[in-house]
């Protein structure tokens, strides 16, 4: 849902955040997140959920300001959209892996992330959207750890999960038929 705000927040990233542009690149950007979301697993491991939480959503924040850096210094390369999404994809393990310490249901949310996040690589491009995209899974994991409501929030996330992933095999269905 909030990838369509793409357009609006990428020159708010890029003007507030160009300074970090200056001394990092776009993919030392995404190595700092992945780096953060492992040390938020590790938070999580030891019950220090109100640091875990700023740490999640602090790596968050490095997903969105390495995309709106390199798309607005023309920056993007094809090595960076691979480094991006297979480091996306260790920060959530990480996260997830922690979160499963604590509670089992941290287990298909993991599942079902990596289930949405492939049918973005299979499907045809313009498949994106729903209800708990990386963004939004980061920040309701970002509320559940501050609330210490692990597994309330877990229950939540799943069925987001669940309605996400639903929405997009049907976009990526429709969008499949119409191109046939």
């Amino acid at each position: 849902m909030l990838s369509k705000l793409r357009p609006r927040t990428d020159p708010v990233f890029q003007k507030f955040w160009s300074p970090l542009g200056r001394w990092f690149t776009p993919n030392q950007l995404t190595v700092f997140g992945l780096v953060l979301a492992i040390v938020a697993g590790y938070e999580i491991f030891v019950g220090r959920y109100w640091l875990a939480a700023f740490l999640v959503l602090s790596s968050a924040l490095m997903d969105s300001i390495d995309g709106a850096l390199s798309r607005g210094r023309n920056m993007a390369t094809p090595f960076g959209a691979i480094l991006d999404a297979v480091f996306d994809r260790l920060g959530e393990g990480a996260i997830y892996i922690a979160l499963a310490t604590v509670d089992f249901l941290a287990v298909p949310a993991m599942v079902f992330s990596y289930a949405i996040s492939h049918v973005g690589i299979k499907a045809p491009k313009g498949i994106d959207g729903g209800f708990a995209e990386r963004t939004e899974r980061a920040f309701i994991i970002t509320g559940f750890l501050l609330l210490n409501q692990i597994h309330n929030g877990l229950i939540i996330l799943n069925i987001l999960l669940v309605i996400t992933l639903f929405q997009r095999m049907y976009s990526a269905k429709k969008l499949v038929e119409k191109r046939r």
